[in-house]
């Protein structure tokens, strides 16, 4: 009896017993290119959510900022400018109290009032005649502008 070779015919890409215009690559190679693919695709849509130009809280109309600080104490004559809607609105007219401000908001104090402003774990005490004006209140950072009256600045100890 002639030895027989069982194992050639189940090895992957072997065509010993087939024709011979049969393909060269191995029968799994479409399930290959399509785990390539596969790969390619999420690696493209993971570089497109890395992207260092995408949008950040509070980018789009409309929707509500990454950061946003409170009115916490408000005693006199206390006015707020929405950047939105380009107002003024005096504590006379609308309950200031626990009012939310957000980048872009000014706020002003009359001769014999106060407030208090809260950024997270920072307070501010804004005295009489202030005229403040948040030009950033973000994730990356604060900048407020005093352009008159006196500001007091308590910054809490990180725990």
């Amino acid at each position: 009896m002639m030895p027989t070779r069982p194992h050639a015919a189940r090895r992957p890409g072997c065509t010993a017993g087939k024709d011979s215009t049969a393909s060269p690559w191995p029968d799994n190679a479409g399930r290959v290119w399509a785990s390539f693919w596969s790969l390619w695709i999420l690696a493209c849509a993971l570089a497109l959510l890395a992207w260092p130009g995408r949008a950040q809280a509070g980018t789009v109309p409309g929707e509500l900022p990454g950061l946003v600080g409170r009115l916490s104490v408000v005693h006199g004559d206390v006015q707020w400018y929405d950047a939105d809607s380009a107002q003024w609105l005096g504590s006379a007219q609308q309950p200031l109290r626990n009012w939310p401000v957000a980048a872009g908001d000014r706020l002003r104090t009359g001769a014999d009032a106060r407030a208090e402003l809260q950024l997270g774990t920072t307070t501010l005490r804004l005295g009489a005649d202030v005229d403040l004006t948040l030009q950033q209140l973000d994730e990356t950072g604060v900048l407020l502008r005093l352009q008159s009256g006196t500001l007091a600045l308590r910054l809490a100890r990180p725990a």
